[in-house]
């Protein structure tokens, strides 16, 4: 296997914007994942409906991952209407 000095896949990690893109490169080994995580996990979406309710809650559960996030926007559509984005941002 090709070495890579972490500084390198650091930066190379932190160009990836997707993050279906960063939970993929979490699963690949335990350096990546370590570096993709904090990423993947700043800004977290979720909609008004069961099944994404159950992943936030269960996102919640896991302390070290839930400390990660800095953004969480909460996506809510009635039917019939256009949508409302509702962003919480923490500054700190």
């Amino acid at each position: 296997m090709v070495y890579f000095p972490p500084e390198l896949l650091g930066a190379v990690v932190a160009e990836v914007h997707s993050q279906s893109d960063l939970l993929q490169l979490r699963a690949t080994n335990s350096t990546l994942n370590a570096l993709a995580t904090p990423l993947a996990f700043r800004s977290i979406q979720f909609r008004n409906t069961d099944k994404s309710l159950e992943r936030f809650k269960r996102l919640a559960q896991y302390p070290k991952t839930a400390e990660l996030i800095r953004e969480v926007v909460y996506q809510y559509e009635e039917a019939g209407s256009s949508k409302c984005d509702g962003r919480f941002v923490d500054r700190t």
